[in-house]
């Protein structure tokens, strides 16, 4: 069985490529996929030969959020499965936002969902223009919590007041605009735009960037206490099985509006 996220390759100076690996799902996250990135990013940590970690999706998009059926079968389980799962979802975005190596996020097609708690939790983030944005949570009776003190820290409570409770899809311009996406680029173009990236971070010392990314955390608001962050997963984990969030689940596969949905 082919991993769900694997390294793709390490370069001679020191450059990680990790790549999600669920193209046929739009590299949407399971509790796999997302026990295989925490295990590539434990990995790539205790590695001093690497310098910059780039993130990539494999396929037309980059990644849809957690995978729906995923969620179906959690909302059958009791609170005990669901908060094991919600944990493991923090705690695996939480690792990639305190990864100490400088993280670059290259973005193409959907990053929806989840999604932009990855690239919110990534130091940089490259897109191409045609890319599509959502806070989309709210739509399937979610709540994205547990990725909100990354969101804050990115694009602030203002913005997130607006895409984290409408749900609506906004573009690269506008990502880039509210400081979700820092640079984007002609479709295509990616990969020369994440070269220029790459060789401005080389020239940075590497303990120099370890330090400094400790600070911006300590200044940000990702740095949640431990009551917070066991609050905000015990919060997301308690939505996931509630009827709200069966109805909207249930909805995805029955390809129906969920009954809160008013023209």
């Amino acid at each position: 069985m082919e991993s769900s996220v694997c390294i793709n390759d390490i370069s001679r100076k020191g450059i990680a490529t990790v790549e999600l690996n669920r193209p046929d799902l739009n590299n949407a996250y399971d509790e796999y996929f997302l026990k295989e990135f925490a295990d590539c990013l434990m990995k790539l940590k205790m590695d001093s030969s690497v310098r910059v970690l780039l993130l990539k999706g494999r396929g037309k998009n980059f990644q849809a959020g957690a995978d729906l059926a995923w969620l179906s079968r959690l909302n059958r389980q009791d609170m005990a499965a669901n908060h094991a799962a919600s944990s493991l979802t923090a705690e695996t975005f939480w690792t990639l936002d305190a990864f100490p190596k400088p993280t670059i996020a290259v973005v193409q097609g959907i990053c929806m969902g989840g999604g932009t708690g990855i690239v919110s939790s990534c130091d940089i983030v490259l897109a191409e223009r045609s890319s599509i944005f959502a806070i989309s949570e709210v739509l399937w009776g979610l709540v994205a919590n547990i990725i909100f003190p990354q969101l804050v820290s990115r694009i602030g409570v203002s913005n997130l007041r607006r895409y984290a409770l409408t749900g609506e899809q906004f573009d690269a311009a506008e990502a880039q605009r509210i400081g979700l996406v820092t640079e984007t680029c002609e479709d295509g173009q990616l990969a020369a735009l994440t070269e220029y990236f790459v060789s401005k971070l080389l020239r940075s010392a590497p303990n120099a960037i370890e330090i400094s990314k400790v600070g911006l955390r300590r200044v940000s608001k990702t740095c949640a206490n431990d009551c917070e962050f066991e609050q905000l997963i015990a919060e997301h984990a308690a939505k996931r099985i509630d009827d709200e969030a069966i109805e909207g689940i249930n909805s995805f596969f029955s390809k129906k509006k969920p009954e809160w949905f008013l023209e």
